[in-house]
């Protein structure tokens, strides 16, 4: 084998390592993107995935390894993973708060806190309490929720959850009209807010962060 050839073979096993170095992380540090948490979505006959916000869907399924399924389902195939519930009844809210069965939604709910898993529903997937007539009747539910509370439930602002990072040099009306109202937006501490952009910042109520 002469110098040439085996000049070759060495770079060609270098350009080799090269390449698996890249692949493979380094001490401490990951080469890919970090495995994204699982989520549990909790859907009902009334209502589902499909039923919340645009900004939403896009936001879970960005943040997370979204798993759709019945509570009947996550009954059987056991809770592990943090609940997102797409809707929360008033009798379900009762019976997950006093501890009795009835229906799957309830037990799988009991089950979770029971197992420490988390459990969270969107602020607009609630029914208001407001929409209860009797005074008394709605003191008492506003009871059971907080006690569910107090168990681990965790009711999310869509706004938390909507959460938009951006490394755009100027920041106009367009960019914020895309966002829902009340969600927030990371900007570089270089970025420039054209005014129509603060003036849509105003009227959708936009929380913007600085980096």
């Amino acid at each position: 084998m002469n110098n040439d050839e085996l000049e070759r073979r060495i770079r060609k096993a270098i350009d080799e390592e090269l390449k698996l170095s890249r692949l493979k992380a380094p001490s401490g540090v990951l080469s890919a993107n970090p495995p994204k948490e699982k989520l549990m979505i909790i859907e009902t006959g009334n209502k589902g995935f499909k039923d919340f916000k645009a900004g939403v869907q896009e936001t879970l399924n960005e943040k997370f390894d979204c798993c759709r399924m019945s509570a009947e389902e996550a009954l059987r195939k056991g809770v592990r993973d943090t609940m997102l519930l797409a809707e929360l009844p008033f009798e379900v809210q009762a019976r997950a708060a006093l501890g009795t069965g009835g229906d799957d939604l309830s037990m799988l709910i009991q089950k979770a806190f029971r197992n420490g898993s988390d459990v969270c529903v969107l602020k607009d997937s609630l029914e208001p309490l407001e929409s209860i007539a009797s005074f008394g009747y709605r003191k008492l539910f506003t009871a059971y929720r907080r006690q569910l509370q107090e168990y681990g439930l965790r009711i999310i602002d869509p706004g938390q959850l909507v959460h938009k990072k951006t490394g755009k040099k100027v920041l106009v009306a367009s960019d914020i009209e895309k966002l829902p109202k009340g969600s927030s937006i990371d900007v570089t501490s270089e970025c420039v807010i054209s005014y129509s952009a603060k003036e849509a910042i105003r009227e959708r109520k936009i929380n913007v962060i600085r980096r």
